[in-house]
């Protein structure tokens, strides 16, 4: 399915991805001229914290770097396009689920070095919180795999110890605004 993005505001909240025929949300030709190994700079990229009914949308890493690895859905900003715009795109890309952004979680680093201590990858990532309007979880373009997982359950899927971080730290951050845990 290709989609695009409907902005009918400036407010995160009112954005919306629909379906259109002919028309790609990906972005592939500014992507292409990315270098992402090696780059001479750093990256900027979002990450999608999925959750509904208590449960996480993680997706298994198609590409490098991490691959083989779960961690939440998310990827590159593309020239132009606002953060908001990323993670829906990214999720819609990785995980076929419509989201809402609702805050951000973290804004972090990622660098991953090479045997000689070289940067080999550098991303400067902000995650968001989302809430699903939509669509069905499948594996999409950079994912293997795809899965709801309950938060009792997190530990067997061996994640980066930061993206654990992340997860737990949008939980708190959610049951704050709500006054009372999740159940």
């Amino acid at each position: 399915m290709e989609c695009v993005l409907e902005v009918t505001s400036r407010n995160p909240a009112d954005l919306t991805v629909v379906s259109r025929p002919g028309i790609k949300v990906s972005g592939d030709g500014v992507m292409a001229d990315i270098r992402r190994e090696y780059s001479k700079i750093p990256l900027v990229g979002v990450g999608a914290l999925i959750v509904n009914d208590n449960k996480v949308a993680l997706v298994r890493r198609a590409n490098e770097p991490s691959r083989g690895q779960w961690s939440i859905p998310g990827g590159l900003v593309n020239l132009g396009e606002s953060l908001p715009n990323a993670v829906i795109r990214e999720a819609f890309e990785e995980t076929g689920l419509i989201v809402r952004p609702k805050f951000l979680v973290e804004l972090l680093d990622r660098i991953f070095h090479d045997e000689s201590g070289a940067v080999r990858y550098h991303y400067v990532l902000a995650d968001y919180w989302c809430e699903v309007t939509g669509g069905n979880l499948s594996a999409g373009s950079d994912a293997s795999a795809a899965a709801w997982v309950n938060l009792s359950e997190l530990s067997d899927f061996n994640l980066a110890d930061v993206t654990m971080d992340v997860i737990l730290k949008g939980f708190e951050m959610y049951c704050g605004h709500l006054g009372s845990p999740l159940k």
